[in-house]
């Protein structure tokens, strides 16, 4: 999702994706943070899972803690 959240990365450009705007406040705020755990964990649509031997379940979490911080 880039830097700043936004999605517009060269990554999502080279694989045709539309990635959603994490620094927008309402693309997160219909979202728990064990379905953003799910979704880092398990992957969604053309979004592969993350490795579990990459970050911790710990991690994760603190992750998902900083995503927040993009739309505020």
């Amino acid at each position: 999702h880039g830097d700043n959240g936004n999605g517009k990365t060269d990554i999502a450009t080279s694989m045709e994706l539309t990635i959603a705007d994490w620094s927008d406040p309402k693309t997160l705020a219909g979202k728990e943070d064990g379905e953003l755990f799910n979704i880092i964990r398990n992957g969604k649509d053309k979004m592969p899972p993350e490795s579990s031997g990459r970050a911790t379940d710990t991690e994760v979490w603190n992750l998902i803690i900083y995503l927040r911080t993009f739309s505020k």
